[in-house]
């Protein structure tokens, strides 16, 4: 196997500590950077608040981390043509969903859902990771960890739908941040408050992949998803409980076992999706015959 050296752009400063990290695109980079590392390959974290060309390492490929990172980047020329010269191959995207257009920007475009059929040869699948070390839920009490809510009709209403149940069910909740517009945990304490939970509340609408309900995933911990806001693309390969009566949602919170092997088996479910596998699939991606 040759050993590749990789630049990844993302929203991190040198000398990062993980554990202030609170947006989505820090902790793929972390994730990923795992990954390859673990494949034998050198990865350099590149920091996109600074483009100065002379701070970019030389490497065989760079890929950018979806969110602030790539917006920056995707209408800058001048940064994307800094960032090609310190690069002898491809300059690539990952990517959150399948968003149309990336195309255009980017030579690959590694998505964690599986591309629509109608998609550019360029989009590939990579998929996404969790570290399964630091998720894995502690043995305690049931609680339900309550994800932010929108400030929107929708968000108003599930806001309102769950408050029902989470009254009948009576179980205790975590809830760091009760609207979305109100600020950000870092990860350190938020992985803290899932690691206490039983049951993941997904309170956004369908989101194309967030990053909390991924880690809940991971941590073996049921999705709590009204009916009319299941994703299925992103969704179905984890453990989910389907509502609209609250009604039934308590009887399930109720009812839900707290013994280990059940957890387990919820556990194995999410445990199909790692960094690794991640890394893998864009290594061959990067490998792959001209598109």
């Amino acid at each position: 196997m040759i050993s590749l050296i990789l630049n990844i752009v993302a929203d991190i400063k040198p000398g990062y500590i993980s554990d202030t990290f609170f947006s989505f695109n820090q902790i793929v980079a972390i994730g990923l950077k795992k990954g390859f590392e673990s494949l034998g390959h050198t990865i350099n974290i590149v920091n996109v608040r600074d483009p100065d060309k002379d701070l970019v390492p030389k490497c065989d490929h760079i890929i950018v981390t979806s969110g602030w990172s790539m917006n920056r980047i995707k209408p800058n020329d001048i940064y994307k043509r800094r960032l090609r010269r310190s690069c002898s191959g491809l300059l690539t995207v990952y990517l959150d969903a399948d968003y149309a257009q990336y195309d255009e920007w980017f030579d690959r475009v590694f998505t964690v859902v599986r591309p629509l059929p109608n998609s550019s040869s360029k989009y590939i699948y990579a998929g996404w990771g969790a570290d399964p070390d630091l998720f894995y839920i502690q043995p305690g009490p049931k609680k339900i960890f309550v994800d932010s809510y929108l400030t929107t009709s929708s968000g108003k209403f599930l806001e309102e739908e769950f408050s029902k149940a989470f009254k009948l069910a009576n179980i205790p909740l975590i809830q760091p941040i009760r609207y979305y517009s109100d600020g950000r945990v870092p990860w350190s304490a938020m992985r803290s408050f899932m690691l206490q939970c039983s049951f993941f509340c997904c309170t956004q609408g369908k989101g194309e992949s967030g990053l909390n309900k991924i880690e809940a995933g991971y941590c073996g911990m049921p999705l709590l998803i009204h009916k009319d806001f299941y994703n299925p693309r992103t969704e179905s390969s984890l453990e989910c409980f389907l509502w609209s009566d609250p009604e039934d949602l308590a009887q399930y919170l109720r009812d839900f076992p707290a013994d280990p092997e059940r957890r387990e088996s919820i556990r194995a479910k999410a445990l199909r999706h790692t960094w690794v596998k991640s890394a893998k699939r864009i290594l061959e991606g990067l490998n792959a015959d001209e598109l």
